[in-house]
């Protein structure tokens, strides 16, 4: 993702009404998905800052007849972190590999 992303994909105006749409699409139905950094601190500045947020989930997209269902709330039972992205670079590693 490009470091100067918003964090979301569409931004919808109204006079005086703004919501940010993150959007997600898949070929067919789909159980997981995964959200960026940005994307989820752009969802978690929304959620304190009290501004429209919305996840709309688009399944079997290629198709004539997709489904869009639209999330305005991730709760904490929601999230599943499976991994996390090391710097190699900023980690410590041993001098002597031998003893291994």
């Amino acid at each position: 993702m490009d470091q100067t992303s918003p964090g979301f994909d569409l931004l919808a105006l109204r006079p005086n009404e703004e919501l940010r749409i993150e959007l997600k699409s898949h070929k067919s139905t789909a159980k997981t998905l995964v959200l960026t950094k940005p994307e989820w601190d752009e969802y978690q500045r929304c959620q304190r800052e009290n501004r429209a947020w919305e996840l709309w989930n688009v399944e079997n997209a290629l198709t004539n007849t997709p489904t869009i269902t639209r999330f305005n709330t991730i709760p904490s039972s929601a999230i599943m972190p499976r991994q996390y992205e090391l710097k190699l670079a900023d980690c410590f590693h041993s001098e002597n590999n031998d003893e291994i």
